[in-house]
């Protein structure tokens, strides 16, 4: 590549690439903390009320729940 393919190259790419990668990186984390959250507090749920796994089970589904809802609303643009 010479000097002036160089020069060509949109600087500005390479700032939007890095934007992407950190909001996609980002929704995957808020994606697993949700989830590991609601997780634990299905364990407390558990331990709390001796209904093992029935807690566990009910905070795996609404992390799940929860973390999708919140994904979508930051891919919409809403939070």
């Amino acid at each position: 590549m010479d000097k002036k393919e160089k020069k060509n190259e949109n600087p500005s790419s390479k700032h939007t690439t890095l934007q992407a990668l950190t909001f996609v990186s980002g929704i995957g984390i808020n994606f697993a903390i949700t989830v590991g959250l609601f997780i634990y507090m299905g364990k407390l749920a558990d331990e709390y009320f001796n209904i093992a796994p029935k807690g566990t089970l009910v905070g795996i589904f609404l992390g799940f729940i929860m973390a999708l809802w919140v994904t979508g609303k930051k891919l919409l643009g809403k939070s």
